[in-house]
């Protein structure tokens, strides 16, 4: 794993956060380096009583709507959740289907409020209005004529056509809103960063304003930063990282998202094994298997690293007890190294928000994201890095995890700005 440039011991993640810490910079200033989105959203919310707002979400393959409002005590409430069929995915829309779907799924809510907190969790420009210019979609979404469009505008427009002409409508990227979750609790923490680890992994933190150097024009306080930290390409990469990539739909991009998200994880402990093959390291019997089959994904690299793998692809291709201990062994390796790489997006976010300095007023971090929680040992040596590394540089930090953290955080974000 050493020879190839695979293990988790090939990083050294203080030479790594000063590479980053850069590209995060040069982003901030224009000057190439990391996306580093401007929201436009306050980095100091402060969510509001007496007021409900309804939060969509729409992401990469559900689409959500939810009732939020604050009790008595500062607790956010939900009145009501609704799942629907996400439009565009199964069959391709057009743009003004997909928005008259939206408001028709919308619709029942406004009889509590007209105020509407929209999140789209796929490539979207946010603008100072609060709306926001469509990007690229994923590859399992078509919605035709949707980028480019202004999101709120066509929400806006469709729900008009229906008798509803004075809604208010907040647009941003749903990292925001999972850094958001628990911003109603703001006096417990110095301050707040989103880490998404599912499909794919990004960061979200607040960021002076004045510090962004690319907008045309001055801001005052703070305002969130949608990193898009799994574009980072600082990182040295090893042999089974350029055959994934080169493999990939999108070579040379997302580079720091192909070594460590649940979108790509299963293809890199498959590469990772196929040049352990080409070394002679495996049994007669475990290279049949390996070459007659389908690649495996990504659930089947989580079962096999799990407690008890009994039905998982891998374990049907071991010959041999040493073929399975080697199988372990390297994805206990990409694992670990996973690990490292989400504490340099944490530790970024965090060092760049100057927060946390206190020990009774830490950043909380709120984690969401499916492959984060059930890739087996991953959590844990994320937490482990990241409470003694933040605290060797004097920063303290708790990470939590939030039930639907997105689309609280969306309520809260729709409940502090509208």
């Amino acid at each position: 794993m050493k020879q190839i440039g695979m293990h988790e011991n090939n990083i050294d993640l203080d030479a790594e956060l000063i590479k980053y810490y850069r590209d995060m910079e040069d982003g901030l200033n224009g000057n190439g380096g990391l996306p580093m989105v401007p929201s436009f959203i306050s980095g100091r919310l402060e969510p509001k009583q007496k007021s409900a707002v309804i939060a969509i979400d729409v992401g990469g393959t559900n689409l959500r709507i939810a009732l939020f409002y604050l009790n008595k005590r500062g607790r956010l409430c939900m009145g009501r959740l609704d799942h629907f069929e996400l439009p565009g995915r199964k069959c391709a829309v057009t743009a003004e289907q997909f928005f008259n779907t939206l408001a028709g799924y919308a619709e029942p809510y406004l009889a509590f409020t007209k105020k509407i907190s929209f999140s789209f969790a796929h490539e979207i420009t946010p603008l100072p209005d609060h709306d926001g210019y469509a990007g690229s979609l994923s590859k399992e979404l078509v919605i035709k004529g949707l980028p480019k469009a202004r999101l709120g505008e066509g929400l806006e427009r469709a729900l008009a056509l229906r008798g509803f002409d004075d809604t208010d409508i907040i647009v941003f990227n749903d990292t925001i809103g999972v850094a958001a979750a628990m911003s109603n609790k703001s006096k417990s923490y110095d301050g707040f960063i989103g880490l998404v680890t599912g499909t794919g992994t990004n960061t979200c933190y607040a960021e002076q304003s004045r510090y962004i150097t690319k907008l045309s024009y001055p801001c005052e306080g703070t305002m969130y930063i949608n990193v898009e930290s799994g574009e980072y390409s600082g990182i040295e990469r090893g042999e089974a990282d350029y055959r994934l990539d080169k493999a990939s739909g999108r070579p040379g991009s997302a580079l720091l998202e192909k070594m460590i998200s649940g979108g790509y994880i299963g293809q890199l402990f498959w590469q990772t094994i196929s040049i352990a093959a080409e070394q002679g390291l495996m049994s007669g019997g475990f290279l049949k298997a390996f070459y007659a089959a389908e690649p495996p994904d990504t659930l089947d690299f989580s079962r096999f690293m799990g407690l008890m793998p009994t039905r998982d692809a891998y374990t049907r291709m071991c010959g041999s007890k040493r073929d399975k201990a080697l199988l372990k062994a390297i994805g206990t390796s990409l694992i670990k190294r996973g690990a490292k790489l989400i504490a340099l997006e944490i530790a970024g976010a965090a060092v760049r928000s100057g927060r946390g300095q206190n020990p009774d007023r830490p950043i909380c971090i709120i984690s969401e994201g499916t492959t984060y929680y059930s890739l087996p040992g991953l959590k844990q040596e994320v937490e482990k890095l990241i409470y003694s590394w933040l605290k060797a540089k004097g920063i303290y930090a708790v990470l939590k995890k939030v039930d639907n953290a997105a689309l609280k955080g969306i309520g809260l974000v729709g409940l502090s700005m509208l």
